[in-house]
């Protein structure tokens, strides 16, 4: 087999985007991108990750959830600044995308799970820096919160949220930030 570099040159030049222009991701290099997340490894292939695209409507929502964990100020003009910045947050990427993990098995099996979808969105994230698209995965207050909970149903669903991806064309990209050595994180064993 002979060693192909640019798989890790795309990971290590993958950025947290978060300023996004406002340009449409075309459909059909969406589905190439969310195409990604099924090629991760899982076990025993249970395919347990489930992919909500958010439409504005349901970004509305999140965002008066979002600005409402400020609501113990009695400040009109605290809660109008924080409802826009939720709002600013939750509309600021053409694409939002949740992320959850269908919910089974026995304990382990949901540890497996929940680690294969991490690594579908890291799929994604790298399916959609191929394509020069940008991504941010959020784990947020808003992914906390009871209405999102409900928003997306995820008793109904026995699903857990694990994120919210946002998509886009990158307004910038960040440098690239200072990483420890990995002979910082590796030990040998006798």
């Amino acid at each position: 087999m002979i060693p192909n570099p640019t798989i890790v040159t795309a990971i290590q030049s993958r950025r947290t985007i978060k300023e996004f222009r406002s340009d449409p991701v075309p459909e059909e290099t969406l589905w190439r991108i969310l195409d990604a997340a099924r090629w991760a490894p899982n076990h025993r292939l249970t395919e347990p990750w489930r992919i909500a695209m958010i439409g504005m409507q349901s970004r509305e929502t999140l965002a008066d959830a979002l600005a409402n964990l400020t609501e113990s100020s009695q400040d009109p003009s605290v809660m109008a600044k924080a409802k826009e910045g939720a709002r600013k947050k939750v509309m600021s990427s053409p694409v939002l995308l949740a992320v959850t993990c269908r919910l089974a098995g026995n304990r382990a099996q949901q540890v497996e799970d929940l680690a294969a979808v991490c690594a579908a969105v890291q799929n994604l994230q790298l399916a959609a820096w191929s394509e020069g698209i940008g991504t941010h995965w959020n784990t947020g207050k808003v992914t906390r919160l009871p209405e999102t909970s409900a928003l997306l149903e995820l008793s109904e669903r026995g699903e857990q949220l694990v994120g919210f991806l946002y998509l886009g064309y990158p307004a910038q990209v960040p440098e690239a930030p200072k990483r420890q050595p990995i002979q910082d994180f590796v030990r040998n064993l006798p």
